[in-house]
């Protein structure tokens, strides 16, 4: 391939390529396209250009072409004086030479810029390399086209004019895929992280001779601003659209806002210096809102999620949210394509997500089947009777909480509600209980975390989950010792918090509508608890259905659905015991309250 001639590597890949993806004239335009035709005097004689491209009678871009066996360096310094000894008085208006030089190396194009920079009294030809252009855009740099302002989006045209677009083009079936929610978000992402450039780059480079396809998509980027339309309006939009990702294929479901919100206030006392680790991250919801919403800094959190798709979804997200652009930047979100239960420090303030669950640790991903290297980080034998444990993914991510957490730190996780009441899980509690204390228990409806639709019908909502889960918070008291028997009694001389929201009936499909207004009492229920010990009283909502509450049961049990508008008595003052809701039963026996 390599013995190829020059000119054949020109006229049957190079020409081709900038017309159908830079909109540059066709070869046959002898008007446009000036090929081997320009004569220019050099020291050793006179030679042409391989290509000279011409806009009324101007030249506008030189392009010179090499196999690729050849070097880019002397194949620039050789279109360099190509440039500046051009015969303007005869080829040109007598002032304009070529500012813009192409450089393929085979069927690479490698784009320069020259100008001239003044030092001293001398005048040296200087260049620099740039994303490439549109002809349109190369025309734009001598002022012959007035390109227009590229349109900014709103969060609505974002999704009908940007997203929907990209959809179009990459769809090739009916339903919209994960592999085309994939294609949709790499390639916003390559977009954001190359500009220009994004051509060279996947996925764009799989459309290869799909020439309808990649005009299309050059169109879109030719009239959209997508950087001055990115903002946290057009994340929410794109994280609506991911929905389509998470078929229940990787055992995922998208966290409402409201949840995310509400754990992140029972954490409480979250600064911008607060460092926060979520190891199974999938969109990337709970990393957005420890930035944005309760203002820790960018460079104090780190976002893992093992599979591919989650982590550019969680990329891109974070990008659109943060109206990110450039490779240095893109690079630099902290999201993480690895496995999250492998070491991640033992130092973060908070650890918080809603880990992938399940009664089996998935060995199938090509980054998950080491079970070795995860060993190496979590302990395989918890009750140290000399046979390892069940390999669960509740099992490790527990562990993994627990370990990376600082001493101090707080840990809030979204769990089966079984976990905390199943004999086989009694481990697992022994565990969170040696290294621990828990703070709060907060039992969630059944039907509020989502997954992807079947995907016909883009507007129609998505499954959810029916599995019972609950929030865990608790605070670590001792650094993990392998080795270390775990304590047969699980009572505990300290009050813990706990509150059940219950079931909904008549609550439709917007999740964010009915649940936002009960975690908001139950987050007042929370503070108060902190500050004094004591239950603050709260009106009745309209969306739930409320019976009187027993009053010795309120200074510790907050039953979202049985908030009175009568004044709760005082709590007593020396000791009090009282029951628990029955599916936490195996996690605390009974509370004992100390004045």
């Amino acid at each position: 391939m390599n013995n190829r001639p020059e000119i054949s590597y020109l006229v049957q890949n190079v020409l081709p390529l900038l017309t159908e993806q830079f909109d540059f004239p066709r070869q046959e335009s002898e008007q446009a396209v000036k090929i081997d035709e320009i004569p220019i005097p050099m020291a050793s004689g006179v030679k042409k250009p391989d290509v000279v491209y011409y806009h009324d009678d101007l030249p506008v871009l030189l392009l010179e072409a090499k196999r690729q066996d050849k070097s880019e360096l002397a194949a620039l310094n050789q279109a360099m004086d190509y440039a500046t000894r051009y015969p303007v008085t005869k080829y040109s208006n007598g002032v304009v030479k070529p500012k813009l030089i192409i450089v393929s190396i085979g069927r690479q194009l490698n784009w320069y810029r020259r100008w001239v920079e003044l030092v001293g009294d001398e005048a040296i030809d200087r260049t620099e390399k740039i994303d490439p252009l549109s002809y349109n855009e190369v025309l734009a740099e001598y002022g012959l086209v007035d390109l227009g302002k590229k349109q900014v989006l709103t969060a609505t045209e974002f999704r009908s004019e940007l997203i929907s677009d990209l959809v179009a083009i990459y769809k090739k079936e009916q339903v919209v895929s994960p592999e085309v929610v994939r294609n949709v978000s790499e390639q916003l992402l390559a977009w954001l992280c190359w500009g220009d450039n994004y051509s060279s780059h996947e996925p764009y480079i799989s459309l290869d001779g799909e020439h309808e396809r990649q005009a299309q998509l050059r169109g879109i980027y030719k009239n959209i601003d997508v950087v001055g339309s990115l903002g946290p309006d057009a994340a929410r939009v794109f994280r609506q659209f991911v929905l389509r990702a998470f078929q229940g294929q990787y055992n995922q479901y998208l966290t409402e806002p409201s949840i995310i919100s509400f754990m992140y206030k029972l954490v409480g006392g979250v600064t911008p210096n607060t460092t926060v680790l979520d190891f199974e991250c999938g969109s990337g919801g709970y990393i957005t809102a420890a930035v944005d919403t309760f203002g820790v800094d960018l460079a104090n959190v780190r976002g893992v999620d093992v599979n591919e798709l989650p982590y550019l979804i969680a990329k891109t997200y974070l990008a659109i949210f943060f109206k990110q652009s450039g490779r240095e930047a893109i690079e630099s979100l902290p999201i993480h394509n690895t496995n999250g239960l492998y070491r991640q420090g033992n130092d973060w303030d908070v650890v918080i997500g809603n880990p992938a669950g399940g009664s089996k640790y998935d060995e199938t991903e090509p980054k998950r089947h080491d079970v070795k290297e995860v060993l190496q980080n979590l302990q395989a034998d918890l009750d140290n009777n000399g046979r390892d444990d069940s390999f669960s993914e509740y099992n490790f991510s527990i562990q993994q909480a627990v370990q990376s957490a600082k001493i101090g730190g707080k840990i809030c996780l979204i769990l089966p509600e079984g976990l905390f009441a199943n004999s086989r899980d009694e481990i697992l509690r022994k565990y969170i209980t040696k290294y621990c204390k828990v703070l709060a228990i907060v039992s969630l409806p059944r039907g509020v975390f989502r997954r992807g639709t079947n995907t016909r019908s883009q507007n129609s909502g998505a499954s959810s989950s029916n599995q019972k889960m609950s929030i865990l918070l608790a605070q670590k008291t001792s650094e993990v010792v392998s080795g270390t028997a775990l304590d047969n009694q699980l009572n505990q001389e300290y009050p813990v918090f706990l509150a059940q929201i219950a079931e909904q009936t008549g609550r439709g499909n917007d999740v964010e509508t009915w649940l936002e207004p009960l975690l908001s009492v139950v987050a007042e229920q929370w503070q108060s608890w902190q500050q004094t010990g004591v239950l603050v009283d709260m009106p009745i909502l309209k969306t739930l259905k409320t019976k009187p509450t027993t009053p010795q049961n309120t200074s510790l049990l907050v039953e979202a659905s049985e908030l009175s508008q009568e004044p709760k008595p005082e709590a007593p003052k020396p000791k009090v015991e009282t029951s628990i809701n029955k599916g936490l039963e195996g996690l605390f026996k009974k509370f004992k309250v100390d004045d």
